[in-house]
């Protein structure tokens, strides 16, 4: 039988806290799967981890947020349905998993993730879970992936599937104008005298003019996150730039230093170091993202035929 990797059996065997949810709503029937029962509990259950995350982006959008939470709901509930399919049709195979392996997974989550068998113990208590019921998510988990890789085979794409989808999506690709800068920040004191801030530049600049090193001043000086870098900003698009620093920045020429550029927040001075034009990545650079998306997608089909067939073969039905 293949393992598959350890992250991926801590990632999804130890499920994260439930959502509240009314005490009537709890056990709602959500689909059953042969003779195997989801709850909308279940469900809840699965998707916790997401969900938070749902409720932290968009939990002040009341419209986004229900929206966000019904398609993470309806996938969630669709992977747990694609699970018992799998299950299913292992137990009708009259597949088995040794008890050596399940013992040698659960002593590497003992070892992997907790100090001791006392941190594991509060683990199950705080899920909620016995040993025998981990050990059954164990189980479940191993047989999913073997039976997944059984039926779902690594995909293999061609050298001219890879170019045909590049050309095909070139406009993905493309890169706008790019500068390379460093820049100087002043914040503009609360409470300070009007002008201090670009005093200051002025007088940063003067030096600069004088010979003084931009990277070291940027150092001494800068109010910037990149003050230790000697306020070394990368490449970067330059429509993603602080709109009062496009029209500045377009018109330096590589090596050239800005006047002062006052806003009401700060004063900056900016060093441009290279200028790129717009440009589409090259193939080479790409060879290996577009080979992982095409894998996903063709991975992706391949899996949807598996469900389907199991699907014609297994009674299911949606609540």
């Amino acid at each position: 039988m293949r393992i598959f990797s350890k992250l991926l059996l801590a990632g999804i065997i130890i499920s994260a806290p439930s959502l509240c949810v009314r005490a009537e709503l709890a056990n709602r029937i959500a689909a059953i799967v042969s003779d195997s029962i989801i709850t909308s509990q279940q469900v809840e259950t699965f998707i916790g981890q997401a969900a938070m995350g749902v409720q932290d982006q968009y939990g002040n959008r009341p419209e986004l947020y229900r929206k966000q939470m019904l398609a993470l709901m309806n996938n969630g509930l669709e992977t747990l349905v694609q699970f018992r399919l799998i299950l299913h049709d292992f137990d009708t195979l009259q597949g088995k998993v040794p008890e050596s392996i399940i013992d040698t997974y659960v002593e590497d989550q003992i070892h992997d993730r907790f100090s001791d068998r006392v941190q594991f113990s509060k683990m199950l208590q705080k899920e909620g879970l016995t040993k025998e019921q981990y050990r059954k998510q164990v189980r479940d988990r191993l047989i999913i992936d073997d039976m997944t890789h059984q039926y779902v085979k690594e995909p293999i794409i061609s050298p001219h599937k890879i170019e045909a989808y590049y050309n095909a999506h070139r406009e993905d690709y493309k890169v706008e104008d790019q500068v390379k800068t460093r820049m100087i920040v002043l914040n503009q004191p609360v409470g300070e005298t009007p002008g201090t801030a670009r005093k200051r530049a002025e007088e940063i600049l003067s030096q600069i003019k004088a010979g003084a090193v931009f990277e070291e001043m940027a150092k001494v000086y800068s109010d910037g996150s990149q003050r230790l870098q000697g306020g070394e900003n990368g490449w970067q698009e330059v429509a993603v730039l602080n709109k009062a620093l496009v029209e500045p920045v377009t018109k330096l020429k590589a090596g050239e230093c800005s006047a002062v550029i006052e806003t009401p927040e700060a004063c900056f001075l900016i060093l441009l170091e290279e200028r790129r034009p717009a440009h589409y990545k090259p193939l080479n650079e790409l060879r290996q993202e577009v080979e992982r998306n095409l894998m996903g997608q063709e991975a992706g089909r391949l899996q949807k035929l598996w469900i389907d067939r199991l699907k014609k073969k297994t009674f299911v039905r949606y609540f």
